[in-house]
């Protein structure tokens, strides 16, 4: 018992500042922890929001994809093709180009069916306007057969393209 023997010569007053000190410290401890919870939980409710967001965009995606993919598949049906609609398809791509010709290609017989065809000849046209009538041409059903491109001598910065444009389904 020599150990409590010990405890008279201390002063009370170290106790209590020792107790408080203690409270001091755990006082401190328990509002940094709770400072980090409050903001661990506003980093946890800025991620959901995020998140839930994120999901919207997601449906939103889906969504407008489904209507594309359903809008590309009837475009890509097949159409009758027409000179009209050949004559159209190169007045909205041909700004720079010149349709020289166009006339209608015979039946093709392939595999038992038949294709309308019809033959288009520009001059003068920028590479880029003959892609977008080759993609404009797929965008709508039809396909484009045989294409020619040739340099002109007079205008090496432009080419004149010979294209067959057929209808894709087969009569069989």
């Amino acid at each position: 018992m020599k150990i409590f023997d010990n405890f008279p010569v201390i002063p009370h007053s170290v106790y209590a500042l020792a107790f408080t000190a203690i409270f001091a410290i755990s006082t401190i401890y328990a509002y940094c922890l709770s400072e980090d919870a409050r903001l661990l939980q506003k980093k946890i409710e800025s991620k959901q929001k995020d998140y839930a967001e994120v999901l919207q965009l997601k449906d939103v995606y889906e969504s407008q994809k489904r209507a594309l993919e359903k809008a590309v598949s009837k475009k890509t049906e097949s159409r009758a093709i027409s000179l009209g609609l050949v004559e159209e398809m190169v007045a909205k791509n041909f700004m720079g180009g010149t349709l020289t010709a166009m006339q209608p290609a015979p039946t093709k017989e392939e595999k038992g069916g038949q294709r309308m065809a019809v033959d288009v000849k520009v001059t003068g046209a920028p590479l880029g306007e003959i892609i977008s009538f080759v993609k404009s041409a797929e965008n709508i059903g039809l396909y484009v057969g045989k294409l020619r491109l040739s340099v002109p001598a007079a205008n090496p910065t432009s080419l004149d393209m010979q294209a067959t444009v057929m209808e894709r389904r087969s009569n069989g």
